[in-house]
């Protein structure tokens, strides 16, 4: 009993860390040079949003949350049913309204509301966004919470909105990641085990091991979904703590919001919800209702087989 508590609290900590990181980054996203310390007010957007506001990376986990709870099951069309309503009503929006969409995820809307289904022979898009990740934790803790397949759920998730090989192994290996870090977490194991192995792309994989020996202005907070994870293993990798190192990876600027929920995690999950600082969950819009949801994933007791959209998948 002690040891099932034990690993909730760390897949809760993956998804209240996606929400604390993406609420730190938001005020400095884009090119602002300022050095946020906690929780502020601000951002580049036209809204006024105070702290502890969250962005799209937290509404379309909260999206993907609701579909896993609701269907039981990883349904690619109420997940996307999902993700449009965000987009085009603000649901699940901190704010009532959509903001800060990419530009890759509101192409994959728009197609799907032409023509659902993806036959076998669509062709991959070169783009590989950070959108694919951003969100990815409610598909790692149902499967962790009912036994099921992390890395094909994971890939799955990613490629409703990236289209792209790349995105996809990227995917796969963060699920993989995110998996290590909460069972290293849950049982005292050291960080450098959180490594992806080769996988489906050994140069993502070498890459990703050698992110902790960069400095800081080796780092490329960017958008596209390889200079992401570099930058939030390499915040993850030189903390001593939670919280110093979801300060050093949104203040590298750029893509901050999405860093800082890729960092938050990875983070969250190794060092479980209670080593998240209280005084930001507490400062997180709508903090309560998180909360449940995180609970609500991790107490997830089974899940039906997923339906998908995609001709390739083949359903296990």
């Amino acid at each position: 009993m002690l040891e099932e508590a034990l690993m909730k609290n760390h897949l809760m900590g993956m998804f209240i860390g996606l929400a604390v990181g993406d609420a730190l980054g938001r005020p400095i996203e884009g090119n602002d040079p300022r050095q946020v310390q906690g929780m502020e007010d601000g951002g580049p957007f036209s809204l006024s949003l105070p702290a502890g506001y969250w962005t799209d990376d937290t509404s379309m986990a909260l999206c993907l949350s609701d579909s896993l709870l609701e269907q039981g099951r990883y349904d690619s069309y109420d997940v996307m049913q999902r993700y449009s309503r965000w987009a085009a009503q603000g649901y699940r929006s901190s704010t009532g309204v959509c903001f800060d969409i990419g530009g890759q995820v509101r192409r994959a809307l728009a197609d799907f509301e032409t023509a659902p289904e993806v036959g076998e022979t669509e062709p991959r898009t070169e783009r590989a966004g950070n959108g694919c990740i951003m969100r990815l934790a409610p598909v790692v803790i149902a499967a962790l919470a009912v036994g099921g397949d992390v890395g094909w759920l994971s890939r799955m998730s990613g490629r409703e909105t990236h289209y792209s090989e790349l995105a996809e192994h990227a995917t796969e290996i963060f699920g993989e990641m995110l998996e290590r870090a909460a069972t290293a977490g849950a049982q005292g194991g050291r960080k450098e085990s959180i490594y992806p192995s080769a996988g489906t792309n050994p140069e993502l994989a070498r890459r990703l091991h050698a992110a902790a020996d960069k400095s800081a202005e080796e780092l490329t907070p960017s958008g596209f979904v390889v200079d992401t994870l570099e930058a939030a293993l390499w915040a993850f990798m030189t903390a001593e703590d939670f919280a110093a190192g979801a300060l050093k990876a949104v203040n590298l600027g750029g893509d901050a919001d999405t860093i800082g929920a890729v960092y938050g995690q990875l983070a969250g999950a190794y060092y479980g919800l209670t080593e998240i600082p209280a005084e930001w969950r507490g400062d997180l819009h709508d903090y309560e209702e998180l909360l449940r949801v995180a609970e609500a994933l991790a107490s997830l007791g089974s899940l039906s087989a997923p339906r998908t959209r995609f001709a390739e998948d083949n359903p296990r």
